[in-house]
This record gives structure tokens, sequence and C-alpha cells, in this order.
């Protein structure tokens, strides 16, 4: 969330900022922002222990795929002025499954 960032930005600035020393030691804050997977299909009750699946097409996926790919460029993009304006050396990360299990995994890869 974006009051997150911000909390983390007014409490931990001062291990981040663009300088020289922050540089090198390596102050970097890392923004991950995790989409859900798209499910091509769903799957309906039709009537007593049956159920009936509905495929989503090529395009529609495309479509899907395209606006999640946009709305994390436009999240990432706010957060990244947040931290401009302090200064705050940042990089981000698109990811795609659970987040609490995309989070984890991305924390263990850089440590």
């Amino acid at each position: 969330s974006f009051y997150a960032l911000q909390w983390v930005i007014d409490h931990f600035s001062n291990l981040l900022l663009t300088t020289a020393a922050a540089e090198a030691e390596s102050g970097m804050l890392t923004v991950i922002h995790v989409q859900s997977p798209f499910n091509h299909f769903a799957a309906f009750p039709a009537g007593p222990g049956g159920a009936t699946a509905v495929y989503a097409s090529s395009s529609m996926i495309e479509s899907v795929k395209k606006a999640q790919q946009e709305t994390s460029a436009a999240l990432l993009s706010r957060a990244l002025q947040m931290c401009r304006a302090k200064q705050i050396r940042t990089e981000t990360l698109v990811l795609e499954g659970e987040a609490k299990e995309m989070i984890c995994e991305a924390v263990e890869k850089m440590h």
C-alpha cells in the first residue's frame, strides 16, 4: 500500500538516501508489486455433480495481461515518484503469483 510505503520513507529514509555513503552501503529500497495470476477458465456448477468450464479466448487473455501491465506501471510510477521526492534509491520488481509467497521468495533471493 502507498500508506506502508510512506511509512517506510518517513522512518527509514536516512538509510536509503541517494548519497555516496548510502550507495557504498547498498542502501536501496525495493518496491515489489505482485500481480494475481489470470485464470484462463472458470468453472460453474451445472446441476447435481456436474460443472461447466468456460475458457477465455487468446485475445481476452492478452487484453487482461496488458491491463495488468499498465496497472503495475502506474502503481510503480507513483511509488518511484514518492521515493524520488525524498531522494531515495529505489528499484522495482513485478512478480506474478500469490503475494505472500512471492514477496518471501524475493526477499530470500536478495539476501
